[in-house]
């Protein structure tokens, strides 16, 4: 886990995911349990924590196969004070719309991006 803006943690590795984020488990829930495609199996990918607004990002990864090779799927954490956090599907690409799509976070639709137009 590294901090790559004034409020904002990079997580990248699964551990350390699990060890920061209480929610871990239930993301993964609730990512295989409310994507458009419920027969993914979801991976954890990265996360980009924002403490001070309590706005979490998890990007998860499906299975390298070739029906479900690029799909990716983000969801937002709201972590509430009583540990009964607010999950949401903030962007799913699929395969079909992955293809020659830029990364997930481009300057414009990263949620930590406060220079973006609005």
């Amino acid at each position: 886990m590294h901090q790559i803006h004034a409020n904002i943690w990079y997580i990248e590795s699964k551990e350390s995911f699990f060890r920061h984020c209480d929610y871990a488990n239930e993301s993964i829930l609730f990512a295989e349990s409310h994507g458009d495609q419920k027969n993914i199996r979801w991976f954890f990918s990265k996360c980009y924590a924002n403490w001070k607004e309590n706005n979490h990002t998890v990007i998860f990864k499906s299975y390298n196969t070739p029906e479900y090779k690029h799909y990716t799927l983000a969801v937002t954490v709201k972590i509430q004070p009583n540990k009964k956090h607010i999950f949401s599907i903030n962007k799913e690409i699929t395969g079909h719309q992955h293809h020659g799509a830029v990364d997930l976070f481009t300057q414009e639709s990263n949620p930590f991006n406060h220079n973006r137009a609005r």
